[in-house]
C-alpha cells in the first residue's frame, strides 16, 4: 500500500521490519526445533533405560528360576540317596 502510494520510506522501513520478523521467526523455529530434539532425546534415552531395565528383571527372573529347578532336583537327588542309605543301614541290620 505504501508502494501504491509512492511512500518509498516507508515501503523500504517496512520491508526491514517485515526482514526482522522473519529473522526472529526463524530463531525462534530454531529454539522450538532445539528444545523438541533435547525432549525427543531425553524420551528415547528414558525408554531405552526402561527396556534394559525390563530385560535385566527377565533375565534375573529366568536365571532365578533355572537355579531354582537346579536346586529342586540337587534335592530330590539327595533324597533319594538318603533314602538309599537309609534302606541300606535298615537291611543290614535285619
Amino acid at each position: 500500500m505504501a508502494e501504491q502510494e509512492g511512500d518509498t520510506e516507508k515501503t523500504k522501513s517496512l520491508g526491514e521490519k517485515l526482514q526482522e520478523l522473519e529473522e526472529r521467526a526463524d530463531q525462534l523455529d530454531k529454539q522450538r526445533t532445539k528444545g523438541l530434539s533435547a525432549i525427543r532425546y531425553c524420551i528415547c534415552r528414558a525408554m531405552y533405560e526402561l527396556m534394559c531395565m525390563c530385560t535385566l528383571k527377565v533375565s534375573f527372573s529366568l536365571s532365578c528360576s533355572y537355579i531354582n529347578e537346579r536346586n529342586r532336583q540337587r534335592n530330590v537327588v539327595r533324597a533319594e540317596l538318603a533314602l538309599k542309605v537309609i534302606e541300606s543301614v535298615l537291611c543290614l541290620r535285619s
